[in-house]
């Protein structure tokens, strides 16, 4: 049972770096879209957007499953429940990138971005993105 336990635990992990991987890639297309009217781009990350929603709530039934059936305390417990608040913090995330992109494409072909703004809200979304990654830098 240990064994199953740990493998559980293990498998939370792997999807919730998977979960950072993907936010990473719709911030990254939302702001290209933003910046650039691209509509293309725009598509793609709100349909990631939408895939990242069903991967957090896959993460929180298997952590809540987990829960229910193997009882766990102290440090396994912690684990649990920030892998709990972080799939919601990461998919409230690809949520907002995905709100972006959904701007860039309303705004198509117009640009969402005002000229006098473009190099504010390029270096946001370059800083946005770098902090992404960072997420899951080894």
């Amino acid at each position: 049972m240990n064994e199953i336990f740990r493998s559980d635990l293990s498998e939370v992990q792997v999807r919730l770096v998977d979960l950072s991987e993907a936010v990473t890639e719709i911030m990254e297309k939302a702001s290209m879209a933003f910046l650039n009217s691209d509509v293309r781009k725009a598509d793609e990350a709100i349909a990631l957007a939408e895939v990242n929603e069903e991967k957090a709530l896959a993460i929180d039934e298997l952590a809540i499953r987990i829960l229910g059936r193997q009882s766990p305390v102290a440090r396994d417990l912690r684990v649990l429940v920030s892998a709990l608040r972080i799939s919601a913090s990461l998919e409230r995330m690809g949520a907002l990138a995905g709100h972006i992109a959904t701007i860039a494409r309303f705004r198509h072909p117009e640009s969402a971005v005002p000229e006098s703004l473009r190099k504010t809200f390029s270096e946001m979304g370059a800083l946005d993105c770098a902090l992404s990654r960072k997420l899951t830098a080894t």
